[in-house]
C-alpha cells in the first residue's frame, strides 16, 4: 500500500446536511469533492463508509457500478485475495437470503446492526425474496461456496444451471470483483497515478488509519466490521475447487493485482484464503 501526499488535493465543502444510507441519517459537515472511493464488495467499504460518515464526512463512491476511465479525480480502494472476497460474497449472499424475517416487528427501521443488507431484507418482508424468486432459489440450493463451485462442473444440469445463475448474476458482488471494478486492469494502466493510496482488508486497521490520518480523522481504534459475514464455518474451500475458481473466474483478479504491485500500489499479495 502506497500512500500519496493529501494536500492540495481534497476541496472540501463545509456546509452541514443530512445524507441517508442503509436505512440511517448521518449529519454531514465536510464533503470531500475531488476523492473517490472505488467501493469494491467485501472489501471492508461498509466499514470504511460508516466510520466516514459517524465522523460527519462524506466523499462519492462508486459501488456496485464501475469508475469512468476518464475522470479528473483522485481515487483510494480496498482490495482483498479474490478467492477469499468471493467466499465472502456467497456467504453475503446466503445470510441475505435466509435472513429469519419472523424475527423482525418493523422492517422500515432495520439497519446494518440489525441485519446484512436493510433494502433487501425490507425487500424479503414485503415480496417474500430478497433479489428475484429465481435466484433466491438458486442461493438455497447450495450450503456453502465450496458446493457452489462444485456445482458448476457437476453433471446434474440442474444444479450446474443454479449455480451458473448465481456467477452471472449482476446482483451484489458475486461477480463485481476486482477485474470488474478496474475494467480488466485498463484502469490502472490508465489511471495508476491517480491513487492516493490503495489498502488491503488483511491489514485494514492500519491501512485505515493511514487513511484517515491523510483527512485529518481520528484514527480507528477498536469499531467492529460492519457486515462482517456471521458464517465462519464455511470460509474454506478445497484446493481443486480453489483452482478451478482462479482459472475460470478469477485469473483476471490476480491479473489486477499485479499490476497494482507493477504500478508500486500494493508492496505483495498472498494468495492464501484467509
Amino acid at each position: 500500500m502506497i500512500l500519496k501526499n493529501f494536500l492540495g488535493i481534497n476541496k472540501v465543502s463545509n456546509q452541514s446536511q443530512v445524507i441517508k444510507m442503509w436505512n440511517e441519517e448521518f449529519h454531514i459537515n465536510k464533503i470531500i469533492k475531488d476523492i473517490k472511493f472505488i467501493h469494491i464488495g467485501k472489501c471492508g467499504g461498509t466499514s470504511i463508509m460508516n466510520y466516514l460518515l459517524r465522523n460527519r464526512v462524506f466523499l462519492d463512491e462508486y459501488h456496485l457500478k464501475k469508475p469512468p476511465l476518464n475522470e479528473k479525480i483522485q481515487y483510494f480502494m480496498w482490495v482483498r485475495d479474490p478467492v477469499s472476497r468471493f467466499i465472502s460474497a456467497f456467504n453475503h449472499l446466503k445470510e441475505i437470503v435466509e435472513f429469519p424475517i419472523e424475527m423482525i416487528d418493523n422492517p422500515l427501521k432495520l439497519t446494518l446492526k440489525d441485519c446484512p443488507a436493510p433494502g433487501k431484507i425490507i425487500n424479503k418482508c414485503k415480496k417474500g425474496f430478497a433479489f428475484s424468486k429465481t435466484l433466491d432459489e438458486a442461493i438455497m440450493k447450495f450450503d456453502n461456496a465450496d458446493d457452489l463451485i462444485s456445482s458448476l462442473h457437476s453433471t446434474n444440469k440442474s444444479l450446474r444451471f443454479s449455480a451458473e445463475s448465481i456467477m452471472n448474476s449482476n446482483y451484489e458482488h458475486i461477480k463485481k470483483g476486482i477485474a470488474w471494478y478496474l475494467h480488466k486492469g485498463k484502469f490502472i494502466e490508465k489511471n495508476h497515478h491517480k491513487f492516493l493510496m490503495v489498502g488491503r482488508i488483511e491489514t485494514f486497521k492500519e491501512d485505515l488509519n493511514i487513511l484517515l490520518k491523510g483527512l485529518n480523522l481520528e484514527p480507528y481504534e477498536s469499531e467492529p466490521h460492519l457486515r462482517k459475514s456471521k458464517i465462519r464455518t464455511e470460509n474454506k474451500i478445497s484446493e481443486i475447487s480453489k483452482k478451478y475458481l482462479i482459472k475460470n473466474y478469477l485469473a483476471e483478479d490476480y491479473y489486477c493485482l499485479e499490476l497494482l504491485k507493477e504500478k508500486s500500489l500494493i508492496k505483495d499479495y498472498s494468495q492464501k484464503i484467509i
